[in-house]
């Protein structure tokens, strides 16, 4: 019985109906579809991106870009973020690497995370989810959505 409860917890911090929003940056002209059901936070101090909480603040959509100065490439972004991953207790890794932009999701201390980035010239754009383990399967299809949806800054 107290799984059950859990469970059904668990399962009211995703909608079954889940609706969107769209967000997009003033600042770096990055934009994605955000879910309603994550509520925005302050926009950051110097306006380069924002959060979105689920109301028990257990699920977390962060969106932010920012200069690169140094032009870093994302064949060095991606290994550095691989290799930051190899001391820690992960598991479920899956990453992918393409031209501009680079996916890395696993599993860390029973939450999920989900980060796209593209690297573009002068600029690089970050989308990036956290969630608990057991809102995976209802929260695929968000993110998902949100993924697709992602624009980064042109970096101009």
């Amino acid at each position: 019985m107290v799984f059950s409860l859990v469970a059904s917890v668990c399962l009211l911090q995703v909608p079954s109906r889940v609706t969107y929003d769209l967000y997009q940056n003033a600042r770096f002209g990055f934009r994605c579809d955000v879910p309603t059901f994550l509520i925005p936070q302050e926009p950051s101090a110097n306006g380069d991106g924002r959060t979105f909480l689920s109301r028990d603040k257990k699920i977390s959509l962060l969106v932010f870009a920012n200069v690169n100065p140094l032009d870093e490439g994302i064949k060095e972004f991606h290994s550095g973020a691989l290799a930051n991953l190899r001391d820690k207790k992960v598991s479920n890794l899956t990453a992918q690497q393409k031209s501009d932009w680079s996916v890395v999701s696993y599993e860390e201390a029973g939450k999920i995370h989900y980060v796209r980035t593209w690297i573009r010239p002068r600029a690089k754009s970050v989308l990036q989810f956290e969630y608990p383990a057991e809102v995976a399967r209802a929260m695929s299809p968000v993110v998902t959505r949100v993924s697709r949806s992602f624009r980064p800054a042109t970096g101009d």
